[in-house]
């Protein structure tokens, strides 16, 4: 059990340094002027470079300070640490109109990634019921969280952009492994895009970012929204949570 929270508490503290890098978030979509997310997809990550995550870790923040606490002071530390930090909010409206940066494709902000076909789709191709829309990774439902569109349900490193069908056939699952039960295709696409029985799992290129994104909100919101303590209210164990981290 000690040694599961340690590896628990090391896979929270990756997460946060990788957050750290991220470009900044922008208070209003049209105002935004940073350069769209350059970034390579479907690359496994082994290290961690640049300076993002160094200059903000700093004094008692740093990792050598941060990897000798508990499993419990980590999580509060971090929880102080981001929520102090955070001074952008987002809205709603911006986990849309910012989808062209955040998920584009490989710098090319006319295609957005969806996050659980890959399909690149255009931003024009957003519909709530049709095309394209936002999927709460951690389901914003009274029984998982109870956030719903603000906040922790407004938060850019959280929304990401789903295909119509695969975010209704994700639904409320769980996260897990699943075996032998019906394939979830995107509607733009009809791409693969996981699988769903009485979990759901999406295809492996995504479980990373899929784990990562739960175990911040779980540090980010627990002291928000009580049930964000709970990992079981999303994943089928913290186990499969630190395989596909």
């Amino acid at each position: 059990m000690m040694r599961k929270w340690r590896r628990f508490s090391v896979a929270i503290l990756a997460v946060c340094l990788i957050l750290a890098t991220l470009i900044p978030i922008p208070a209003v979509a049209k105002k935004y002027s940073v350069s769209p997310n350059w970034g390579t997809r479907d690359e496994v990550c082994t290290t961690l470079n640049g300076t993002g995550a160094g200059s903000y870790y700093t004094g008692s923040y740093t990792y050598d300070n941060l990897s000798k606490l508990s499993s419990s002071s980590l999580k509060s530390t971090l929880n102080k640490l981001m929520t102090e930090t955070h001074k952008t909010k987002t809205g709603y409206e911006d986990c849309r109109d910012n989808a062209p940066i955040t998920d584009c494709e490989n710098g090319n902000s006319s295609k957005i990634t969806m996050i659980y076909t890959s399909y690149s789709a255009t931003y024009a191709q957003y519909n709530g019921g049709n095309g394209w829309n936002r999927e709460h990774v951690w389901p914003k439902n009274d029984n998982q969280s109870g956030f719903g569109t603000s906040g922790a349900g407004a938060d850019l490193h959280h929304i990401r952009p789903s295909e119509s069908q695969t975010n209704s056939d994700r639904g409320n699952l769980k996260y897990g492994n699943v075996t032998g039960n019906a394939n979830s295709k995107g509607n733009l696409s009809g791409l693969y895009g996981g699988t769903k029985g009485s979990y759901y799992e999406p295809l492996d290129n995504v479980k990373g970012d899929v784990a990562r994104i739960v175990l911040y909100v779980h540090v980010r919101y627990y002291t928000v929204h009580s049930k964000c303590d709970n990992l079981s209210n999303v994943f089928q164990s913290i186990d499969v949570l630190l395989q596909w981290c």
